[in-house]
């Protein structure tokens, strides 16, 4: 297992464990990224990452997607 900032642009994963609490915890699962999810890395910058996520294209900071467990997929 590894964690989300750690996928390459292209890569796909799925999500194992959300690490995170309170407010953001509650906000990323309303987005769509709860335990189970398919996620596609679509943009790798400086301290900002971009993911598709249940159709839809979401922007996290590192530091959050560190606190997100993931398991790759193939593509």
């Amino acid at each position: 297992m590894k964690n989300l900032t750690e996928l390459a642009s292209g890569e796909n994963c799925r999500v194992e464990k959300l690490c995170l609490a309170g407010d953001m915890r509650r906000r990323l699962m309303e987005l769509g990224l709860t335990e189970g999810a398919n996620v596609s890395c679509v943009l790798c910058g400086s301290g900002i990452r971009a993911y598709l996520i249940r159709g839809a294209v979401i922007a996290l900071r590192d530091e959050d997607g560190r606190c997100i467990k993931v398991t790759p997929q193939k593509n």
